[in-house]
């Protein structure tokens, strides 16, 4: 059977990423220090930020679109990379929610900012553990499993994987054969 193609996970996919540029910028525009541009996403949602519900906002929304991605890819992806990428979401969420004080941090915020950090950068690991290879017989499997795999074993030693997905494609002889 042939499956529809949904545009939603792929309109929502590229959302997000849009979003988060347009309120780093927005956010650093609106600061009065001298240099804002140096400012973390972080620093722009803190307590001290001026306008900081335009960082804190963006983080949530940013969040809440990466859930929603994650939802729409079920079908489409392994369980681990939908909830690496869905768990990332939801930790963005809180993040964004539990701003930084005034000179010092939150804990929460730290904690949760780090482990959306890590889930998000594990979404294209979690792609490449699928029990079944059949399942992963395709352009966007063998993209998204030369990035993780590059980006996972990949560490300066000699003979070691491509540490780039253009240097993975170029090399294809280097990968786990996707069929």
């Amino acid at each position: 059977p042939v499956r529809r193609f949904r545009s939603s996970p792929v309109v929502l996919a590229v959302l997000g990423p849009a979003v988060f540029v347009v309120g780093l910028v927005a956010a650093q525009a609106a600061q009065p220090l001298p240099d804002p541009w140096n400012q973390s996403a972080s620093a722009l949602s803190g307590l001290g930020a001026t306008n900081r519900w335009i960082m804190a906002g963006t983080l949530v929304l940013v969040g809440v679109l990466t859930v929603l991605t994650a939802l729409g890819l079920r079908p489409r992806v392994p369980e681990a990379a939908w909830c690496l990428l869905g768990a990332g979401g939801a930790f963005l969420v809180v993040a964004g929610l539990s701003p930084q004080p005034v000179g010092g941090y939150s804990l929460v915020h730290m904690v949760t900012g780090g482990l959306a950090w890590a889930s998000l950068s594990m979404t294209a690991v979690g792609a490449v553990f699928v029990p079944d290879w059949s399942v992963a017989n395709s352009t966007s499997c063998r993209f998204c499993r030369t990035g993780a795999w590059s980006t996972a074993v990949s560490a300066g030693t000699p003979g070691a994987p491509p540490r780039s997905v253009y240097e993975a494609l170029m090399m294809p002889n280097t990968l786990p054969p996707c069929d």
